[in-house]
């Protein structure tokens, strides 16, 4: 019932008004459904590498407490960094703590153990993006679109329900 997110809005000020992240929103209206949403488990980063999510992994492992029994992870590459934090402490996945990813990196189900991620059809990603120069390119639009694209979840070993809260 800990679940944590680790990716949350840490952008450049100049960014912040036009920012949207629906792993954010998706995050918040979960945990707000179910009546567990914890601000003070999300956890912010600028950037979604593999370097920062380790470092970030680091940090919490050594000052929170408890413990988030789970972490939704911004992409992929954050999880490996995540992982190895987990692995460097002792701990293990997803006995003590469960990790979810997103993108379906080609990695993910090579991780020990494989990774539970999200997946987003890259050919829907182009299409989009195809689209949207075309309706840029014909007129001049002054409003910011959102695009929805589905996703599949990809459940592997990184989660497992808890032994004890």
């Amino acid at each position: 019932r800990r679940i944590a997110l680790m990716g949350g809005k840490a952008i450049p000020l100049q960014y912040q008004k036009e920012f949207y992240d629906s792993r954010d929103v998706a995050y918040a209206s979960f945990m707000r459904e179910r009546g567990i949403y914890d601000e003070s488990l999300i956890f912010e980063c600028l950037e979604y590498t593999t370097k920062i999510a380790y470092a970030l992994m680091t940090e919490i492992l050594e000052t929170v407490n408890p413990l988030p029994t789970a972490f939704f992870v911004g992409n992929d590459s954050m999880a490996i960094g995540a992982y190895r934090a987990i692995a460097e402490k002792g701990l293990r996945i997803p006995e003590d703590i469960s990790i979810v990813g997103c993108n379906d990196q080609p990695n993910a189900k090579y991780m020990i153990p494989p990774l539970t991620t999200t997946r987003i059809e890259t050919k829907y990603i182009g299409y989009a993006a195809v689209d949207l120069l075309l309706e840029k390119e014909q007129r001049n639009l002054e409003y910011h679109k959102i695009v929805l694209l589905p996703t599949e979840l990809k459940i592997r070993r990184s989660c497992a329900p808890v032994a004890s809260e």
